[in-house]
């Protein structure tokens, strides 16, 4: 990474700068970007040392200010950044359009679309990455072949791409960014539709089974029935007037025949691991899930939100609130001195007589950021709809069900 700026009313602002000392990093000074959106530094100290810093935004997202600075990683408590690979990344001598506001004039966006339903959809194909055998009947059947071609967090991603202009995004799945379509999937009144389906025989896209989209929205397959077989069937495909469906425009044993037109170039679009979930929105947010979790008063030492007891509900110790702190277990405690919020939720200090970790108190609705480790990609494991606790030490483990505390009512 060798720079980094931002926009504000208009002006470009150069964040890795002279005042923060961040205008040469390169070979020798290095920057990663942390799942919080902070930044990691790492310079030469001396010929057998290095600088660690941490560095996070200004109030006003106009600068980045060093917050804490260290000779040992592990002393700035802070997570692993994430893989750069898994950015879409584009030429500098691909430039950025104005958006529509901007030629126009006009305030006109587009309206904003709870796209969460479909994580039940990015969790099946998840789910196979640690159970190839078992393919949920709701996906692509023969997906499983395709779980073990990539790294775990690339095996499976996914792309948005509103192919009826309805302004409603499909979710297309595919292998690794785009390789292979494997389903494809729309939403309506809030309820997920698979349009590669068994009533149109796209329900095992893969190797005999080919999809391409094409620039003007539609659906270009060529499916060779019969293995060892050269007939192939090439068919256009396009979304139905209720947007529900994929009818059959053209079908012929040429691909000339057909005219399929132009295929999108898939490379283009941002891919994401189905690691990746969806945020669930403010408006269905105050629909689904029920927060009593009060952080910031929590962060002042107020607890009466959470009093009561907390369990995983998998053997693990309990905890005990009651308004003004933990009571159980005896001998434990939990430290608010330098306690921050961050990302939707507070991270404290848990400490016993011998040891201390990090707490963290999670609001329903708000889902942890995913980090990179030794393991791969680590995404929240939880129920969202619930608030939620969870300690860690140095390495994440929110991938986990088992390792986060809910409410006993």
């Amino acid at each position: 990474m060798l720079d980094i700026r931002t926009l504000k009313d208009e002006k470009v602002i150069r964040l890795t700068n002279q005042e923060n000392r961040l205008d040469q990093i390169g070979e020798r000074m290095t920057v990663g970007i942390l799942p919080d959106n902070s930044l990691l530094y790492r310079g030469a100290g001396t010929a057998t040392s290095h600088i660690y810093a941490h560095y996070q935004f200004s109030e006003d997202g106009q600068s980045l200010v060093k917050a804490k600075e260290a000779q040992e990683l592990a002393d700035l408590g802070v997570g692993s950044p994430i893989s750069l690979e898994t950015l879409s990344w584009k030429s500098v001598s691909d430039k950025i359009p104005g958006g529509s506001s901007a030629d126009k004039g006009t305030d006109e966006t587009k309206p904003s679309i709870d796209y969460s339903p479909y994580n039940s959809i990015l969790k099946d194909y998840e789910f196979i990455l640690d159970h190839k055998s078992e393919v949920k009947d709701n996906i692509n059947t023969t997906a499983n072949v395709y779980a073990g071609m990539a790294e775990r967090s690339q095996a499976f991603t996914y792309a948005m791409v509103d192919m009826d202009k309805n302004g409603i995004d499909e979710l297309v799945v595919s292998s690794k960014n785009g390789s292979e379509i494997l389903d494809i999937f729309t939403l309506k009144d809030q309820k997920v539709i698979r349009l590669t389906n068994a009533e149109n025989k796209m329900q095992m896209l893969g190797t005999r089974f080919k999809a391409y989209l094409l620039e003007d929205g539609q659906l270009y397959t060529q499916w060779n029935p019969f293995a060892g077989d050269p007939q192939t069937i090439h068919t256009i495909w396009k979304l139905n007037s209720s947007g529900d469906k994929l009818e059959k425009v053209k079908e012929a044993k040429t691909e000339d025949e057909v005219s399929p037109g132009t295929r999108m170039n898939l490379s283009n679009l941002t891919w994401k691991s189905v690691t990746e979930k969806f945020a669930t929105t403010s408006s269905s947010t105050s629909k689904n899930v029920s927060s009593k979790m009060d952080i910031n008063a929590i962060k002042n030492g107020d607890f009466s939100s959470i009093e009561g007891k907390w369990s995983n509900g998998h053997g693990g110790e309990d905890l005990v609130f009651n308004k003004d702190g933990l009571i159980a277990p005896e001998g434990f405690k939990v430290d608010l001195t330098e306690s921050e919020l961050v990302n939707g939720f507070l991270r404290a200090r848990y400490s016993g007589p011998s040891f201390g970790v990090f707490i963290q108190f999670i609001p329903a609705g708000v889902r942890i950021p995913d980090e990179t480790s030794m393991d791969g990609l680590i995404s929240d494991a939880s129920d969202i709809s619930k608030d939620r606790i969870i300690y860690r030490a140095s390495f994440p483990v929110h991938n986990k069900p088992e390792q986060f505390l809910y409410r006993v009512e």
